[in-house]
């Protein structure tokens, strides 16, 4: 419908083609991939995945514990090394038996329910070597890379007039 008064509102014309899309490789498919939320976790569709079972539960109960007590060093030498404070206060590794039980537990039990808690659990475990040795190797490269600035600049050449 067309009012007399109102003046014609441009339309954009229609785009052109454009580059072809990709075609799938083999197995692909074209439904776009799956969100995951953030770091993998949460997202729009849940995740069907696998709950941890009692037996499961007691066999992961030290290993969790042992990468918790872990990771909380790791936090803490992070702060350290970001503050540059000297007095290197303990703010995540003054955590007792007690407090990194309560914490394990919590995780654990939301894990029974959770395939994403679950997920989580397994990649804390697994991911205390990951962090031994980042803590072992983010120094040394910080430490070469200090030593390569101290390189003396090279003397700039003169150009030769023609």
């Amino acid at each position: 419908m067309r009012f007399p008064d109102m003046p014609e509102i441009p339309v954009a014309p229609k785009r052109g083609p454009g580059r072809p899309r990709k075609e799938p490789l083999d197995g692909e498919t074209d439904q776009p991939k799956e969100k995951r939320g953030f770091l993998g976790f949460g997202g729009a569709k849940k995740k069907e995945g696998k709950t941890l079972s009692a037996k499961d539960v007691e066999e992961l109960r030290e290993p969790l514990r042992a990468a918790l007590r872990d990771d909380a060093t790791y936090a803490d030498q992070l702060l350290w090394w970001y503050s540059q404070d000297a007095s290197k206060p303990q703010v995540w590794s003054n955590m007792d038996d007690e407090e990194i039980a309560i914490l394990a537990d919590l995780m654990l039990r939301r894990a029974q329910r959770s395939p994403q808690a679950a997920e989580l659990v397994n990649q804390v475990i697994d991911g205390a070597d990951y962090f031994s040795a980042l803590v072992i190797t983010i120094p040394r490269a910080i430490q070469t890379a200090q030593q390569m600035a101290k390189r003396p600049k090279k003397a700039k050449r003169e150009r030769k007039s023609a």
